[in-house]
C-alpha cells in the first residue's frame, strides 16, 4: 500500500500504546488484509485499520494516511466512511473547511447510518462557524436516517440551536425526545439545555430542578462548569453554595485542581489540588491583603499542616499545602469562605472568581462522541 506506511512504520500501527495483546492482533490483522485481495477489502479494512489507530494508539497522522488511501480507491462504501472519519479528524484538529468537504460527501452516502453520523457531526461544525439555521436544517435532514444514541445528539444539536434562536417550542420539543436512558453526556446535556431554556423564559424553579439533576449526574461531571460558571457569587449562601460544587467537582474527577479568589482583588486566593486527596494552598504566613497568619488560622479552621508545596507547582512553588482530612465538601467550601472573609479580609459581598485546571481543556459545548461506525 503506497503512501499508507513503510514496513517499519506498519510496527508503529500494531505496537507500543496499544490497549493490550488483542488489540495489538486486531490491528495486525488489518494491516495484512490491506496489503492483499480485492480493492474493496482493503479499502474496508485500511478505514477499520484508522479507527482503530485513531481511537487506540491516538494516532491521528497514521489514520489520516490510511484514510486517504482508502479515499482514493474510489471504491463504495469505503470512500464515503474514509470521508466520515477523515471529517471528523479534520474538525478536531480545527481545519473546519475541509472538514465540511468531508462531512458533504459522506452526507451522500447510501448507508443511512454514515449519512446520520455525517449530519450530526456537520451539524456541530456549522455551529462552529455560526451558521445555525444550516445547522439545524442538516440535524433534521439525518433524524430521518438515525438511530439510538445518534438520534439523541441530533435532538439534542437541534435543541441547543432552539434555544440560541430563541425558539422555545421547538426546543422542548426535541428535549422531550431525548431517551433519559441514554444516560451519561446525553442525559447530562439535556438537564443542563432545559436549565438554561427554562432560566431564559423566566421559570427559574424549573430550571433550578434541572441544575440540580445535572449536578446529581457524576456521568455528566464534564458539564457540571457549564452550569456552574453562570452568573455571579457575590452573596454567602451563594459562594458556599457554589465552592461545594466545585469540591464536588475536583473530587469527582472533572479536574486536577481549582483556586478561588476574590474578582476584584486576585491576591486573595486559595488554591485546591486532587492530588494525594484533596489539598489547599494558601500563601506562607505573612501574605494576603491583611497579612494574616495563614498557617495559625487555618489550622485553627481544622486544616491540618502538611508543609511547604513540592519544587516544580509554578506559582504555589513557596505556597504552604494543607489536607481537609474527611471533610465533606460543604465543611471544605464553608472553611473556604472563613478564609476569605476572617483571614483575608474580604467583605460579604466579594465576587467569588473561580478558575478550574484539567488534563485538557474541555470544549464549550459537549461534542458527539467520534463516529466509530465500520465497513
Amino acid at each position: 500500500m503506497a503512501g499508507v506506511a513503510t514496513n517499519g512504520e506498519a510496527d508503529v500501527l500494531v505496537g507500543s500504546g496499544a490497549a493490550g495483546a488483542d488489540a495489538d492482533g486486531a490491528r495486525r490483522a488489518l494491516w495484512e488484509r490491506t496489503r492483499e485481495g480485492p480493492v474493496a477489502e482493503r479499502a474496508a479494512a485500511a478505514v477499520a485499520l484508522a479507527v482503530s489507530v485513531r481511537d487506540g494508539l491516538r494516532d491521528h497522522r497514521q489514520a489520516r494516511a490510511l484514510l486517504d488511501w482508502a479515499v482514493g480507491t474510489g471504491v463504495e462504501p469505503a470512500v464515503a466512511l474514509a470521508h466520515l472519519h477523515r471529517g471528523h479528524l479534520n474538525q478536531v484538529e480545527g481545519q473546519l473547511q475541509p472538514a465540511r468537504s468531508d462531512l458533504d460527501v459522506a452526507l451522500r452516502s447510501v448507508d443511512p447510518r454514515c449519512a446520520a453520523l455525517a449530519a450530526l457531526h456537520l451539524g456541530w461544525l456549522l455551529v462552529d462557524l455560526r451558521d445555525d439555521r444550516t445547522a439545524w436544517s442538516r440535524y433534521e435532514w439525518g433524524l430521518g436516517r438515525a438511530e439510538g444514541a445518534v438520534r439523541d445528539w441530533l435532538h439534542l444539536g437541534l435543541a441547543a440551536t432552539a434555544v440560541r434562536l430563541g425558539w422555545v417550542p421547538q426546543a422542548q420539543g426535541h428535549l422531550s425526545r431525548v431517551d433519559p436512558a441514554t444516560g451519561g453526556l446525553v442525559a447530562g446535556y439535556a438537564a443542563l439545555l432545559s436549565g438554561r431554556l427554562y432560566r431564559t423564559i423566566g421559570q427559574p424553579e424549573l430550571a433550578a430542578g434541572y441544575d440540580q439533576r445535572l449536578l446529581a449526574d457524576v456521568g455528566a461531571v464534564g458539564l457540571w462548569p457549564a452550569l456552574l460558571d453562570q452568573g455571579r457569587a457575590n452573596r454567602v449562601d451563594l459562594r458556599i453554595w457554589r465552592m461545594a460544587q466545585w469540591v464536588r467537582w475536583l473530587r469527582a474527577g472533572g479536574g486536577t485542581g481549582l483556586r478561588f479568589a476574590d474578582r476584584r482583588h486576585p491576591d486573595a486566593l486559595l488554591v485546591l489540588s486532587a492530588e494525594a486527596g484533596l489539598t489547599v494552598g494558601t500563601v506562607p504566613p505573612g501574605g494576603g491583603r491583611r497579612r494574616f497568619d495563614s498557617a495559625a488560622y487555618l489550622t485553627g479552621l481544622g486544616f491540618e499542616l502538611l508543609g511547604p508545596a513540592p519544587a516544580g507547582n509554578g506559582p504555589t512553588d513557596s505556597w504552604l499545602c494543607w489536607t481537609v482530612g474527611d471533610a465533606d465538601d460543604e465543611t471544605v467550601a464553608m472553611t473556604c469562605e472563613s478564609a476569605f472573609t476572617s483571614g483575608f479580609g474580604r467583605k460579604d459581598d466579594f465576587d467569588l472568581a473561580v478558575t478550574r485546571e484539567t488534563a485538557g481543556e474541555p470544549p464549550p459545548v459537549p461534542r458527539p462522541p467520534a463516529p466509530d461506525l465500520l465497513p
